[in-house]
């Protein structure tokens, strides 16, 4: 009879945040996912970098050692009325791929504006750019994966995509919340990381097919009658084609979804 052993995995990460001029924020951290041992007292060190630990650890030994990750962040608001922010996730780089445009560093980034109050008084218009290279987040070591129970940790379109978001809210009265949204994603294949495959898997292309799309508009409503107490009510219209595995069947292609709710307490 077939039994299913489940292994230990964990995750220890840092962030370390500077803030060098007001309204100015920088970042830094980084991360490592193990497994197939104890919890390991090097790892809970605040300020360790978990990579060379990690080599050392395991005797420079690739396939005996863990996957680790970095991560940046920039927000800044010194311009009034606006909000500049880029976050950087490094799952593995080389500089020797910068100058080949055939290969891959396996990172994902997230840039974003917001311009709040400007030129009109509680009106704010926000915009999202979000890119995820092939094998970013995955790894050759199937427990060492950055995800759980297969689910990803990282972006929510995982690996081999991007994202476009363009919101815009509106405050007329206090209390009242209107806003509308527009979402197009894209995923491309879904490529195995493995090193025995006969394909170079810092050489897959970025969304050479496409597999999945989503095009979104969502409008809402909300009201807060009292402090973290609101009411509100949510219709998107969204064309969602492609691999059905990403979200459920009822889901795909043209619909309407309407969403009315309450929330209390936070």
């Amino acid at each position: 009879i077939y039994r299913e052993v489940y292994r230990d995995k964990y995750l220890a990460a840092n962030l370390f945040t500077f803030i060098p001029w007001k309204q100015l924020r920088i970042s830094f951290g980084n991360s490592i996912v193990y497994s197939d041992g104890n919890l390991h007292p090097v790892y809970l060190i605040p300020f360790m970098f978990f990579n060379a630990a990690d080599a050392v650890r395991t005797n420079y030994v690739d396939f005996a050692g863990s996957n680790s990750q970095l991560f940046f962040t920039i927000s800044s608001r010194q311009i009034r009325h606006l909000h500049l922010y880029l976050s950087f996730f490094v799952d593995e780089w080389k500089t020797s791929r910068l100058l080949d445009p055939d290969l891959n560093n396996f990172t994902s980034f997230k840039g974003g504006a917001r311009l709040d109050g400007f030129p009109v008084a509680n009106l704010a218009l926000t915009a999202e750019y979000t890119r995820t290279q092939p094998m970013t987040y995955d790894h050759y070591l199937a427990t060492t994966t950055f995800s759980s129970n297969d689910y990803s940790l990282g972006h929510y379109l995982r690996e081999n995509s991007e994202e476009l978001w363009i919101g815009l809210d509106w405050k007329p009265l206090r209390g009242v919340i209107l806003a509308g949204s527009f979402t197009f994603a894209r995923h491309g294949d879904n490529v195995p990381y493995r090193l025995d495959a006969g394909y170079s898997v810092t050489a897959v292309p970025f969304l050479k097919n496409i597999t999945w799309e989503n095009r979104e508009i969502s409008l809402s409503a909300r009201y807060e009658y009292a402090s973290n107490g609101y009411f509100y009510l949510r219709y998107s219209y969204a064309d969602k084609r492609g691999d059905l595995s990403r979200q459920p069947g009822f889901l795909a292609g043209k619909t309407g979804t309407l969403e009315a709710g309450i929330n209390l307490g936070f």
